[in-house]
């Protein structure tokens, strides 16, 4: 027999359900639309008008069956029977192939944590990319309960901007231990940020510092007394070349010396502060006449000081004969002079030379 009637579709189910809900579903959808509408054939339907959620009763079988499901198949729909909705429901295994249900089959927030038992899903169970949290974690499941405690290690090698949480947190304890200073990345610092800046604010934050006020007071008498009392820096002897008032200072910076200004205003009255003896010689010069020298191991004129030490007169001199004088002529030699007069002269000398 040919197909007599084009009837209206009912709407696709869900065959999942078990306990006849969807015979009962489809037998309310045969009864609202009136059994001509429902199409009706000998032979099963042409292809191209089936799709699921199509209706048929096959005359040649006398039973209604419905297209539908994932595999798009057709159920009988009677419960009992070979082929029937009961047959269709205990087909249905009760456990799946591993990784046979992948993130495709799982609508986005289907599985809560109330749908699971308690540790039922491990890492084992999930294949790698089937769970994201894009699409198949409802909100809120992933919690610090669900996640559990994980061990920070503030001595964790390198750092970046990528990795598995427990290296970002310790890389992160890490870096706040070194800025810290502490023995623990969780301990308190010493001091925070805003003390930090309030400390280098201060006018004067460490007692017995100068302050910006004491060292202008004392730039102010340093100014006051330039000129009079001072340091100086130069190369030689500063006597008869650099003016000071008394107290002044010199450094020669050529042969490592310090001078001291200790008398007069002017550019003489310095002397050598701190000298070592290089060499001592003393001796005496005999004059009859009106000079005489006395030959001396060579020294440096500069660095050398010549002292009187005394005198004596013989042979009935006279006034003028018993005074005299000595100068370090240069190097070697030291002369004794006489104005005038009788009789023998002796001058004693005592030359030191300075390092």
């Amino acid at each position: 027999m040919t197909a007599t009637k084009h009837g209206l579709d009912l709407p696709a189910r869900d065959d999942t359900t078990p306990g006849g809900g969807l015979v009962d579903d489809v037998k309310a959808d045969l009864i609202a639309l009136d059994h001509a509408s429902i199409y009706e054939s000998e032979t099963t339907p042409d292809p191209s008008i089936i799709h699921d959620g199509f209706l048929w009763y096959d005359l040649a079988a006398s039973q209604y069956k419905y297209y539908h499901g994932p595999s798009l198949s057709w159920l009988v729909l009677d419960v009992g029977g070979a082929g029937g909705l009961a047959a269709h429901i205990a087909s249905v295994p009760a456990t799946h192939a591993a990784d046979s249900i992948t993130a495709t089959h799982i609508a986005a927030g289907a599985v809560g944590s109330s749908e699971l038992a308690a540790g039922s899903v491990t890492a084992g169970k999930i294949a790698a990319g089937g769970v994201s949290a894009a699409n198949q974690l409802a909100a809120g499941v992933a919690d610090d309960t669900v996640i559990g405690n994980r061990t920070i290690d503030p001595t964790l090698a390198g750092g970046a901007n990528t990795g598995a949480p427990t290296s970002l947190w310790s890389w992160l304890a890490k870096f706040i231990k070194q800025i810290k200073g502490t023995t623990n990345w969780w301990d308190a610092p010493a001091t925070d940020l805003a003390g930090a800046a309030a400390h280098a604010a201060a006018s004067a934050p460490h007692g017995g510092h100068s302050t910006p006020a004491s060292v202008a007071a004392a730039i102010s008498v340093h100014n006051a007394l330039a000129g009079a009392h001072d340091i100086y820096f130069g190369s030689g002897s500063p006597e008869s070349a650099v003016v000071a008032g008394i107290g002044s200072l010199y450094r020669d910076i050529t042969n490592g010396l310090t001078w001291e200004k200790r008398t007069g205003t002017g550019n003489t009255g310095w002397k050598r502060v701190g000298m070592a003896i290089k060499s001592l010689q003393r001796g005496t010069i005999t004059i009859t006449g009106t000079t005489a020298t006395a030959t001396i191991t060579t020294v440096d004129p500069a660095k050398s000081e010549l002292r009187h030490t005394g005198s004596s007169s013989s042979g009935g001199a006279d006034h003028p004969g018993m005074l005299g004088y000595l100068t370090l002529t240069n190097a070697t030699t030291i002369t004794a002079t006489r104005g005038g007069g009788t009789g023998t002269l002796v001058i004693g000398f005592e030359l030191t030379e300075w390092e």
